[in-house]
């Protein structure tokens, strides 16, 4: 018997809407399942800054520009915690109002067809005979299709039941970045544009920033959890008393994101997964709104491709591995070197960590070939004495990641071997700047 489904999307944030509205347009039979009501289906704890190429992916789904932006930025403010500002960067950013954007997708995914399943949540794969056939909602029901479409997001709660059948990857402390944001009553622009506050003391490995709007300002810090009492609220606060902001507290929300590379493959039998799921955003680049969408349009054309030519009831790894060819050619290898210059980067002392933004230029694109170079041409101008040999380090490791991704498998054989290289790479990499002092 055939699958109901096409597709079953759990998950219904930027990733997993974007795949479901595309495919179901495209004609196939898709079923979109989140754990918020419909009317919510983008909240969650996020600061919404993004670059405006997202508006590109909203376009595609019919939402109109002017509820997608909160806010326009042209520049980007970056202070000390003295609050001196120590570099001003041309780079065009929006506020996403998700809440609004997730209302208005809701009306369009239902246009497209695509069936919808609020307030439930998928906590379990159906896997029998090494092929994912289905999801198990926390109500007991099953939801069967020919592929399985896990855009859960950080916790992974699915993609964890497949361990040993796909690549295990090294999470540390580093690598991940824990955010608390405020949403504040305050009304003066205290700065005129989004702004940063980089210390290593306050925000060790992360920042704070400052969202001016039009009717209240947000306020958020993001960084490392990498020390036993984190005190995220009293470092908020003091972050307050920096800026000068005394208005009401709205709301505020806690939330935990993947700062580093993406994961080494994204499929299974029956099974793929697409943006956080996958760890394909990144904080440092466009924000994970950005990823999300770029991850699930490489997706799309890859399962779209998939379902049409698979005869099969259940999309196999083999019908899906083009997928990650794809992703590791347009995406995972630069995210893999801009990982290794994050880690340097959040290694650097405090004073060398402002050296480094001092240095930052007038304007960056969010090309990823472009920041990729800004962050290796930066780092080259302040090379001192103690830091020259973590500079080889970086470079050594940069060369053995893109001759590893040029030799990404061509099929899956050979992805736990690959895997395994790639985290020894990092690990090394690891040991090696955190122990040159």
């Amino acid at each position: 018997m055939k699958s109901h489904f096409d597709a079953v999307i759990v998950g219904g944030g930027p990733a997993g809407s974007y795949l479901a509205y595309n495919l179901s347009k495209d004609g196939f039979k898709v079923i979109l399942i989140d754990n918020k009501p419909l009317s919510h289906l983008w909240d969650k704890p996020c600061g919404a800054i993004a670059s405006p190429l997202i508006l590109n992916y909203l376009d595609r789904m019919g939402i109109n520009r002017d509820i997608a932006i909160e806010e326009k930025y042209n520049y980007v403010k970056v202070f000390n915690r003295n609050m001196n500002e120590i570099a001003e960067v041309k780079l065009p950013l929006i506020k996403v109002n998700r809440q609004e954007v997730g209302k208005e997708l809701a009306n369009e995914l239902c246009n497209v067809g695509v069936k919808i399943i609020d307030k439930k949540m998928g906590v379990k794969l159906k896997v029998r005979d090494d092929i994912v056939s289905a999801v198990i909602l926390n109500n007991g029901e099953n939801i069967c299709g020919r592929l399985i479409i896990d855009a859960t997001g950080f916790t992974g709660i699915l993609r964890h039941q497949l361990r040993g059948k796909i690549p295990e990857w090294l999470i540390d402390k580093e690598d991940l970045v824990i955010a608390v944001i405020e949403d504040n009553s305050e009304r003066r622009r205290l700065f005129e544009t989004f702004s940063l506050i980089i210390d290593k003391g306050i925000v060790p490995g992360g920042y704070a920033w400052y969202t001016p709007l039009e009717d209240r300002t947000i306020i958020g810090i993001g960084l490392q959890p990498v020390i036993p009492n984190i005190m995220l609220s009293k470092r908020l606060l003091y972050i307050k008393k920096l800026i000068g902001i005394r208005g009401k507290i709205l709301g505020r929300s806690i939330g935990v994101i993947y700062a580093r590379r993406a994961l080494a493959s994204f499929v299974y039998n029956g099974y793929a997964m697409v943006g956080d799921a996958g760890a394909q955003g990144n904080p440092l680049l466009g924000g994970g709104i950005l990823g999300a969408f770029i991850g699930a349009n490489i997706a799309y054309e890859q399962i779209k491709k998939a379902l049409e030519e698979s005869k099969g009831e259940n999309l196999m790894i083999s019908d899906l591995w083009g997928y990650n060819i794809e992703f590791m050619k347009k995406r995972g290898r630069l995210l893999a070197i801009l990982d290794i210059i994050r880690l340097f980067t959040q290694a650097l002392s405090n004073e060398d960590l402002i050296r480094f933004a001092r240095q930052l230029p007038q304007e960056i694109t969010f090309k990823l070939d472009d920041i990729v170079k800004i962050g290796m041409e930066t780092l080259g101008t302040i090379i001192k004495a103690r830091i020259f040999w973590k500079m080889i380090d970086v470079i050594k490791a940069i060369q053995r990641i893109q001759i590893l991704f040029d030799k990404y498998p061509n099929s899956p054989e050979k992805i736990f071997e690959w895997t395994k290289e790639v985290n020894s790479i990092f690990s090394e990499f690891k040991k090696d700047i955190y122990k040159r002092k």
